[in-house]
């Protein structure tokens, strides 16, 4: 054997020796932890561990603490976070979700994506579940894709390219001050990849002219693209990965789509909304499931947007104080507003009822869950709802109608619901805007001539939720509030409940009128002047006269004559005061209840009595002569009195200059 042959056999053997010895002599090493790298403070790992144990699965950690399980992520080297878990309701669960947040943590690193959007990512797939879950666990896929990953210098980037870094989440990331992630990021990927990326596939966005806007606006398929909304869509997302192209990417100078290029977003088309009657028919049905019924109750009376309600939890919802809290929402504009009682009252026996079921539920336990026990998912909640309402029995051709000009009946025009309803009640646009997150008048606008159609058909107010509901109501199922028969939703033909107007009588809410009772401190009395139009009394108090001048209950009893004089004074007032002040709204409301009042004697039926004016000055006893000759009223083509209100208006405005 040669020298060099025997000297490197030397050597081996020298190196097996050193490994052995370092295997069998440890004397700071115990038997518990001989090879364990995680080994105990004050135990000493072995030297030779690092060669025999293999790289171990990131698992995480979890705790329970303040009613909810948390999980401890590592995000980077010496930086971990926790993510709350608030659809875990056991450690099993807890565990499951912690292992796979570790891993998408691990993944997210190995990206190289940065800690705070890995962070935000994580809390969100800790807080899904279900198709929610499935959305955000592709999106996490999508950001470690090397598609998405993928810069390409800026000579050689691709429209497509850009786009994938938009909607993936990574030009947020990289540029947080001008680039924000959008919640309509897998939308506008779906659109793109449909319509957009199959005809400018390679073409460098340095490249990408006018001309191939307009090619890939004409090759929209009519058969898909069937609104011009939708068209216009497409075209922003064109206008915008160009604006993205040129800041901040700076690979172009200019964007090369001019100002008039967007398409016009067309006249607005006919929306539907529930009426009260069908209101209570579809809550009552059992056809359809309590947890739905439910939920499209508390969107007619509370006016949110689909999504702000259906991610709605336990901590978000008051019902001792009855008070709702919305921080995150689409305009990020977070708000909160008082429930009406009926929805306090149905929710507190909706939320006592899982408690039965289920036990204790943690604050983070959604408000709002399905027949297993799930958050309510509301996507393609229009189908569902137009399904809904007919197994209901609403069977209103205009719900169902679908056309050039009217949009068939969506989950979302239940806010059209709520705000119809409420303006045609008396409520203002702030009051609304409170409760819709509305930013702008233009919006409530547009249910204006929607609700005076409601207040002239009178078709009243919605049922209080727990009562519309028979499963929630006070008294039990089948029950009203008081123990006895419960209400039965009107029939079609049957009048529905009168609606209140006047603001000097006491403004209208959505509700019944002994909700608004509870809100407004007016009694729930309505005695209707006909079968459609009523007028809400205030509750008696001092200071509350009857037809002969004398107070409440000290020479008649508690059922005086009705007070004709006194309320056609007091609706004289207030009219004079609307018109003063150019408020022909408020004029409009109370004029038609003028003229009933001045319509023949035994034409219908008065309200008991009024509050008595603080002076006689401020509010005369008129007559109907009177009356009808200060306030221009002349006799329509069926004899009864009408009020010029222009004209009035104009008197009075002159009297003033």
């Amino acid at each position: 054997m040669s020298r060099p042959a025997l000297r490197a056999l030397a050597t081996f053997a020298g190196l097996l020796v050193l490994f052995f010895s370092l295997a069998l002599v440890t004397p700071s090493v115990t038997a518990e932890h001989p090879l364990d790298p995680r080994a105990p403070r004050g135990v000493e790992a072995h030297p030779a561990a690092r060669f025999l144990t293999m790289p171990r699965k990131p698992t995480g950690s979890i705790e329970h603490r303040g009613g909810q399980w948390r999980a401890g992520i590592t995000l980077a080297p010496k930086l971990r976070a926790r993510i709350a878990l608030p659809t875990c309701t056991t450690e099993a669960q807890a565990l499951e979700r912690c292992a796979l947040l570790a891993g998408l943590a691990a993944k997210l690193r190995a990206a190289g994506v940065a800690a705070d959007l890995s962070r935000t990512m994580l809390e969100r797939v800790g807080a899904r579940d279900g198709k929610a879950l499935a959305a955000e666990l592709a999106a996490v896929n999508l950001v470690c894709s090397d598609k998405a990953r993928r810069i390409a210098s800026p000579a050689g980037a691709t429209f497509e390219e850009v786009g994938v870094r938009w909607t993936s989440g990574e030009l947020a990331r990289l540029y947080p001050d001008q680039v924000k992630v959008k919640r309509t990021n897998e939308r506008d990927r779906q659109r793109l990849e449909t319509y957009v990326y199959p005809l400018v596939r390679g073409l460098p966005i340095a490249s990408f002219a006018l001309d191939d806007a307009e090619r890939i606006m004409r090759a929209l398929p009519p058969e898909r693209v069937r609104t011009p909304a939708t068209r216009r869509h497409v075209a922003q997302l064109l206008h915008r990965v160009l604006a993205l192209a040129v800041f901040p990417l700076r690979l172009r100078e200019a964007n090369p789509l001019p100002p008039g290029f967007m398409p016009k977003p067309g006249p607005p088309k006919a929306k539907g909304w529930i009426y009260p009657d069908e209101d209570r028919r579809l809550l009552a049905s059992p056809a359809v499931p309590l947890p739905w019924r439910l939920f499209y109750g508390f969107l007619h009376r509370e006016g949110p947007r689909t999504g702000e309600a259906a991610a709605l939890d336990l901590v978000d919802v008051d019902v001792r104080r009855g008070v709702v809290t919305l921080d995150t929402n689409k305009t990020d504009d977070p708000r909160a507003w008082a429930l009406s009682p009926g929805v306090v009252a149905a929710l507190r026996t909706w939320i006592a009822r899982r408690e039965e079921s289920r036990g204790a539920l943690p604050p983070t336990a959604p408000l709002f869950v399905d027949t297993d026990g799930e958050r309510l998912d509301p996507s393609f909640g229009a189908d569902r709802f137009r399904e809904h309402l007919r197994a209901a029995g609403v069977d209103r051709a205009e719900l169902f109608e679908r056309s050039k000009a009217r949009m068939h009946i969506r989950l979302h025009d239940t806010r059209a619901t709520f705000v119809t309803l409420a303006l045609a009640n008396g409520r203002t646009e702030t009051w609304v805007a409170d409760r819709t997150g509305h930013r702008s008048s233009d919006m409530i606008n547009r249910y204006r001539r929607a609700a005076r159609t409601a207040a002239e058909l009178g078709l009243g107010e919605l049922a209080r939720l727990d009562v519309a509901i028979p499963e929630l109501r006070p008294g039990g199922e089948g029950e009203g509030p008081d123990g006895g028969p419960g209400e039965v939703p009107p029939g079609p033909g049957e009048v529905p409940p009168p609606v209140a107007i006047g603001r000097e009588l006491g403004s209208a809410s959505p509700g019944t009128p002994g909700e608004s009772a509870d809100r407004d401190g007016l009694t729930p009395l309505v005695r209707p002047l006909n079968p459609l139009i009523g007028v809400r009394i205030p509750a008696p108090e001092p200071g509350v006269f009857d037809s002969a001048g004398h107070p409440w209950g000290t020479s008649r009893g508690t059922s005086p004559a009705p007070p004709r004089s006194a309320i056609l004074a007091h609706l004289s007032a207030a009219l004079g005061l609307a018109l003063a002040g150019d408020d022909l709204e408020a004029a409009r409301g109370l004029a038609p209840l003028l003229a009933l009042l001045l319509a023949p004697a035994g034409a219908a039926p008065l309200p008991a009595v009024t509050r008595a004016p603080s002076s006689p000055s401020m509010a005369p006893t008129l007559d109907g002569g009177r009356l009808a000759a200060e306030h221009h009223l002349d006799a329509s083509p069926e004899g009864a009195p009408v009020v010029h209100l222009e004209a009035e208006r104009r008197r009075r405005k002159g009297g003033r200059s």
